[in-house]
């Protein structure tokens, strides 16, 4: 498997637009992607400008069908620079649990 950690900071002002939309993302993959096999999004109780998405894909073959589509090409190219001040994103392989 393979996991996605997707640190967000938020522009000030932003969290309503992008939990909107974050959650209209979120179940549009878990719609369109059985590949994708968790996919949330979560608030920072330290900072609330600050985002982690966490994702699990059942190998790189499905992250690369995510990373093709078109939302994700909407949202991250063309949605996120309006609401982000900071992306930071690691991928991990899983190794166990």
């Amino acid at each position: 498997m393979i996991i996605l950690a997707v640190h967000c900071t938020l522009k000030p002002g932003k969290a309503s637009e992008f939990e909107k939309a974050v959650s209209a993302f979120i179940a549009e993959v878990r719609a369109s992607e059985p590949g994708c096999l968790a996919f949330q999004a979560s608030r920072s109780t330290d900072d609330p400008n600050h985002y982690l998405l966490y994702e699990v894909y059942t190998d790189a073959a499905a992250l690369e069908v995510h990373r093709a589509a078109s939302y994700f090409k909407e949202f991250s190219h063309n949605l996120l620079p309006t609401l982000l001040d900071m992306r930071v994103r690691e991928v991990y392989e899983w190794v166990a649990g």
